[in-house]
Order: C-alpha cells, then sequence, then structure tokens
C-alpha cells in the first residue's frame, strides 16, 4: 500500500512545493527606468493587475520610444 499510494502522492506534493518555491522564488527582472506613465490600466479577469506603458524620454521635447509587444513585428526604427 505504501508503494502504491503513499509514494505517489508524497511525489507529487514534493514537486508541487519545488515548482511553487521555484515560480515565486525566482526574480523576473530587476533595475530601474526613468520615463514617464503613458498610459496606466487596470486588466485581468480573475487577478487584476495594473499594468502600463513607460514612454523613455532622453531629453525633453524630443520623440518618446515606448516599448513594443513581442508579437513577431518590430517596429520601424
Amino acid at each position: 500500500m505504501f508503494r502504491y499510494v503513499v509514494l505517489p502522492i508524497a511525489v507529487l506534493l514534493a514537486l508541487a512545493a519545488v515548482h511553487l518555491w521555484g515560480a515565486l522564488g525566482w526574480t523576473y527582472s530587476t533595475g530601474e527606468r526613468a520615463g514617464w506613465v503613458q498610459k496606466l490600466s487596470r486588466q485581468g479577469w480573475v487577478c487584476k493587475t495594473w499594468e502600463g506603458e513607460l514612454a523613455l524620454v532622453t531629453l525633453p521635447g524630443t520623440t518618446p520610444r515606448s516599448f513594443y509587444s513581442r508579437s513577431g513585428t518590430r517596429p520601424p526604427l
């Protein structure tokens, strides 16, 4: 019984714990960005999060450069 019931459940719980530890402990990115908030919206179906775009401007009066989505197409330079 231990071999067929308890051991697989213990292995699954251990794998779930390792996955949860890795998902919550891994830092996606670090650093700071400078610019102005260009757009701010609250999105999400289940978990509502604030998402926004940051306009990166090197000098006042220049054209802002915003991030583009990685959908496979790049904007012209």
